[in-house]
């Protein structure tokens, strides 16, 4: 998926759910803005990122397993 259209996804999910308004410019630059000033909160958002995206990927190989709730 490019960058692109994930921003746009981003853009629609923070509006839908939390109603915060943001262009997709500036979404870009507060996300390089935390890489380069808090890159200790920048990787722990990366890894739930990647957990989120390997429990969606077993689910769609399985359909029938439910998502696991967190303990």
């Amino acid at each position: 998926m490019r960058k692109d259209k994930i921003m746009a996804s981003v853009v629609t999910a923070l509006d839908q759910k939390f109603g915060i308004k943001r262009a997709k410019e500036q979404l870009r630059k507060r996300w390089s803005d935390l890489k380069t000033r808090e890159p200790e909160q920048y990787w722990r958002i990366k890894k739930l990122l990647k957990k989120r995206e390997k429990r969606v990927r077993q689910q769609s190989k399985d359909p029938r397993t439910p998502p696991k709730s967190p303990a």
